[in-house]
């Protein structure tokens, strides 16, 4: 999410029949919140939060933040489950790979 936070919809992870059972909240999607500070901010308003992806590319998005006179950096990416991680092989799309 915009601010740091992390979320995992079922129907929206193109997910494969056998992975389905590994998902085992209710609903079809969790959230992650990630709080900071003596009183936790999830920083859930505009402009809380820069993001960025590596290179322009995903799976890889990086959010900084300041806290309480912290600065914080978060590191989020996403891969398959049991997969080697190989991102050619990998690619979910028929979108080129990012170098």
């Amino acid at each position: 999410m915009f601010n740091g936070n992390v979320f995992v919809s079922k129907r929206g992870s193109k997910l494969f029949e056998d992975e389905q059972p590994r998902m085992m909240w209710n609903g079809d999607q969790i959230t992650y919140r990630i709080g900071t500070g003596e009183t936790p901010d999830f920083r859930e308003r505009e402009r809380s939060a820069n993001q960025r992806v590596i290179e322009d590319c995903l799976p890889v998005a990086v959010t900084t933040w300041t806290m309480d006179g912290i600065e914080y950096t978060q590191e989020t990416f996403a891969t398959l489950l049991d997969a080697p991680l190989d991102p050619v092989r990998n690619r979910g799309t028929n979108q080129a790979y990012c170098s």
